[in-house]
């Protein structure tokens, strides 16, 4: 592996994801797996979590550097007690190191990457807020403002079991969200999470495009609800596998929570870098200060 690369490896409530940055700040390699970590959480991580990142960091070891990875984890590994006894194991067995890091500095490292890929693709992140909704946890941040909220769209099948409390709910879950969203006052809006770009990518089903609308939200609910298993597309392009049943309430409970965070707003970029990228990034930025 090129020396001047580093691995980048976000532990989310939702997903596990790595990518290989070069110097020049650019992606080279990049991979995600659904791991549901916030899913039953209560004290203690729930085996099936533990057996997915597993099963993810087995894959994943046959083609990333683990050793000497920068790895962080996020909402569900701050509140499950067993995190650190989890966390030994691995490191144990792929020999990668784990931290949890602080909403602030979650949001930090976000808004490092996403304040850079706008600078490679040319557009201005002037007055830009960044909405990272979450397995566990929604993350907001303008600039030096910010806010981490204790939802997610794990957490919040987790406390409200179905889609129509969802639906019923989520205006008072997103509440404070959207109130704190909506007195930055942003010029433009940012969406970086999994789910983001999986509704990005439904939407091409009916418009190629590159950014999200409001209005998108309701064309996207019909398609999903009235579109079979052959019809919905993943990230990849492909079908999706058959845990249709799962996919389809997540890509649901985030339209439910976007709708309500974001009513007030009518566009939305979608970035690919995130928080995986972010602590390639500073890495990469101390050295250059050095």
């Amino acid at each position: 592996m090129n020396n001047d690369c580093l691995v980048g490896v976000d532990l989310g409530s939702n997903s596990l994801k790595i990518s290989l940055m070069n110097a020049k700040f650019k992606v080279l390699k990049t991979d995600e797996f659904g791991i549901q970590s916030a899913f039953g959480l209560k004290e203690n991580l729930s085996d099936i979590a533990k057996n997915k990142i597993i099963l993810a960091l087995e894959k994943i070891s046959k083609n990333y550097d683990l050793k000497n990875a920068l790895a962080v984890a996020t909402e569900a590994f701050r509140v499950a007690k067993d995190s650190g006894e989890f966390f030994k194991l691995l490191n144990d067995k792929f020999g990668i190191k784990f931290e949890v890091i602080s909403p602030l500095k979650e949001c930090e490292l976000t808004k490092l990457a996403v304040y850079k890929r706008c600078e490679m693709i040319g557009t201005s992140a002037s007055n830009l807020a960044i909405v990272d909704l979450g397995g566990a946890s929604c993350e907001i941040v303008l600039d030096e403002k910010f806010k981490s909220f204790k939802f997610g769209i794990i957490k919040v099948f987790n406390d409200f079991l179905d889609l129509e409390n969802i639906e019923k709910n989520s205006k008072f879950i997103t509440k404070e969200a959207n109130k704190f969203l909506k007195n930055l006052k942003p010029k433009n809006i940012v969406l970086n999470s999994t789910i983001s770009k999986k509704l990005l990518n439904l939407k091409q089903n009916y418009k190629n495009s590159k950014i999200l609308e409001f209005d998108d939200f309701k064309k996207l609910k019909k398609l999903i609800l009235n579109n079979t298993k052959s019809h919905l597309k993943n990230s990849d392009g492909q079908a999706m596998d058959n845990q249709i049943l799962s996919e389809t309430n997540l890509l649901l409970c985030g339209i439910y929570l976007y709708e309500n965070i974001l009513k007030d707003f009518d566009n939305f970029i979608i970035i690919d870098y995130g928080l995986k990228e972010g602590v390639i990034i500073e890495k990469i930025l101390k050295k250059e200060n050095l």
